[in-house]
C-alpha cells in the first residue's frame, strides 16, 4: 500500500516525494512495516505518537508523519477496486502545535549581518533573502543560468519552487553588485552559491552561526522571508505583487508572515495624531475665515 501511494507521488507530487520516502522509511515503515493494513488501528497510531514524541519530535512533525501515513490508506482504499486496505482506521485528532515563529529583522540588524558575512556568497544570499524572501531550498539551488545581469533579473524555473510556479524578480543595485561576481567564470549549469574550492554550499550552518555570533543578531534564515514581505508591505509594494516576489500562494499565509511589531504600532499612533491635529487646523482655519468674513 505504501509502495502505491509513493508511486503515485512521483508523478503528482515530485517536489514532496524524497520527504515523503524519507519519513516511510525512515519512522513509519519500522514501526507499521510488520502489519498487515487490516491490522492498524487507533491504539497502534497513538502508540506511534507518543514513541516520535518521546524520541524528541515536534508535535509539527509527527502531525505531517501521520497525514503521510493516512494519505496511504485513503489512496490504497479509494483508488483501487478491490481496496488495497480494507479499511481506513480511525486517526486521533493531531497534536496542538506551538504557535509559528515570528521571527524578523530591522534594517540596522541586517546591515550587521552584511558586516560580518565572511563569504561573498553569502552576502549575496543574505541580501537575496532580505529583499525578495525566497526559500533555503530556491537559493541554494540557484544556477548561473538563472541569473540574467543584462537583463537583471532572477528566475526561479517552473517545477522548480515548492509550489512547483516559477517566478521572476528584478534585482536590487545592492543585489546585483553582489551577484555579479558569483556568476563570472562559471558555465551555465553551475551553481551561483559555491564554496571557494567550487563545491556547492549545502550545509553553512557553522559560517551562519560565527555571522549571527560576530554580529550579535540571533536569527534563522526563515527569518528573512518574514522581514521581506514585511519590508515589501511598508515600502508600498502592492498584496499581489509582494505574493509573487515570495511566492506564497494564500492570504492567510502571506498575513501571517506580515508582522506587525510595536514600530509600526508606533508609526499607526503617529499617524491618527497627525489626522487628528490636520482636522482640527482645518475646523480652526475655517472659524477663523468666518470671523475675517464677519469682520469685514
Amino acid at each position: 500500500m505504501a509502495d502505491l501511494y509513493i508511486t503515485k507521488c512521483k508523478g503528482t507530487a515530485p517536489k514532496s516525494i524524497d520527504w515523503i520516502e524519507l519519513v516511510w522509511r525512515v519512522h513509519l515503515e519500522p514501526f507499521f512495516g510488520g502489519f498487515r493494513a487490516s491490522r492498524i488501528n487507533t491504539e497502534k497510531i497513538l502508540q506511534y505518537r507518543a514513541e516520535r514524541l518521546e524520541a524528541g519530535a515536534g508535535p509539527g512533525t509527527v502531525n505531517r508523519e501521520l497525514t503521510v501515513f493516512r494519505a496511504m490508506f485513503y489512496h490504497g482504499f479509494e483508488d483501487y477496486t478491490p481496496p488495497k486496505g480494507c479499511r481506513v482506521p480511525k486517526f486521533p485528532e493531531k497534536l496542538q502545535e506551538p504557535a509559528p515563529r515570528k521571527g524578523f529583522l530591522v534594517d540596522a540588524q541586517y546591515d550587521a549581518l552584511q558586516a560580518n558575512c565572511p563569504y561573498p556568497w553569502l552576502r549575496a544570499l543574505v541580501t537575496i533573502a532580505y529583499n525578495f524572501g525566497f526559500r533555503k531550498s530556491e537559493l541554494l539551488g540557484l544556477r548561473v543560468d538563472q541569473i540574467d545581469l543584462q537583463g537583471r533579473t532572477i528566475c526561479l524555473w517552473t517545477g522548480e519552487t515548492k509550489s512547483g510556479q516559477g517566478r521572476k524578480v528584478v534585482m536590487t543595485p545592492e543585489v546585483f553588485d553582489l551577484v555579479s561576481p558569483l556568476v563570472k567564470g562559471k558555465q551555465a549549469q553551475d551553481f551561483l552559491f559555491t564554496w571557494p574550492n567550487g563545491d556547492q554550499v549545502l550545509d553553512f550552518r557553522v559560517s551562519w552561526s560565527k555571522m549571527c555570533k560576530a554580529a550579535k543578531v540571533s536569527v534563522l534564515l526563515h527569518d528573512f522571508r518574514r522581514s521581506a514581505v514585511r519590508n515589501m508591505t511598508r515600502a508600498g509594494v502592492s498584496r499581489d505583487v509582494a505574493k509573487k516576489i515570495s511566492g506564497h500562494q494564500t492570504d492567510s499565509i502571506f498575513s501571517r508572515y506580515n508582522i506587525t511589531d510595536e514600530n509600526d504600532l508606533a508609526d499607526a499612533a503617529a499617524m491618527i495624531q497627525a489626522r487628528r491635529e490636520i482636522s482640527r487646523k482645518t475646523v480652526a482655519d475655517a472659524g477663523n475665515a468666518d470671523k475675517e468674513s464677519v469682520s469685514s
